[in-house]
This record gives structure tokens, C-alpha cells and sequence, in this order.
């Protein structure tokens, strides 16, 4: 199966830059009013892909 192993270690990255981002003081607070959910999931993307990228992913090293 390996689409399973990307796809766990996809997941392992999604939550690694979610983290990351969370921890992140430069990111608004989801309370704040100029808080805006699209920025936060393209900068999540953009983190998973290097992630992704930094693993081998991307260029099928795994």
C-alpha cells in the first residue's frame, strides 16, 4: 500500500504545521477581528508541502 504511508505522513505533517502555526505569535488569534481563515489555510498548505517536501514525498523518495 503505498498511498497509505503518504497519506499518514501527510497527516503527520498537516498537524505538525498546524502546531507550528498555533505557536507561531505572528499568526492572529482566531478571536481577533482581522483573523482571516483563508490566509491560515494556504500558510498551512504552504507549510504541510515543505514538510511533505522535506521527507521526500513530493519526489518519491518514501
Amino acid at each position: 500500500m503505498p498511498g497509505a504511508y503518504e497519506y499518514v505522513l501527510q497527516r503527520r505533517c498537516e498537524l505538525e504545521a498546524e502546531m507550528a502555526m498555533q505557536a507561531d505569535l505572528s499568526i492572529p488569534s482566531v478571536l481577533e477581528d482581522d483573523y482571516d481563515e483563508a490566509v491560515w489555510e494556504r500558510e498551512k498548505a504552504a507549510r504541510v508541502a515543505a514538510l511533505m517536501d522535506e521527507r521526500g514525498v513530493a519526489h518519491g523518495r518514501c
